[in-house]
């Protein structure tokens, strides 16, 4: 991948787990009550979007040396 590419994929992973986490967050401080369905989405998009923060920091660690 070229050097653009792991910039914008490590700065959008952020943003999607910044924006993810606000969400369970903000519903928790409410005490709103969430469906299971819709709690266990925004986990599995948290992890995938850790995945590629992991893989794009690494990457980016990479091209450094």
């Amino acid at each position: 991948m070229d050097h653009k590419k792991i910039d914008l994929l490590w700065s959008i992973s952020l943003m999607v787990i910044s924006l993810s986490s606000l969400a369970v967050s903000i519903t928790n401080a409410f005490d709103a009550n969430v469906p299971d369905a819709l709690a266990i989405i925004l986990c599995i998009i948290i992890l995938i979007a850790t995945g590629i923060l992991v893989y794009t920091s690494l990457k980016k660690w990479q091209q450094k040396l």
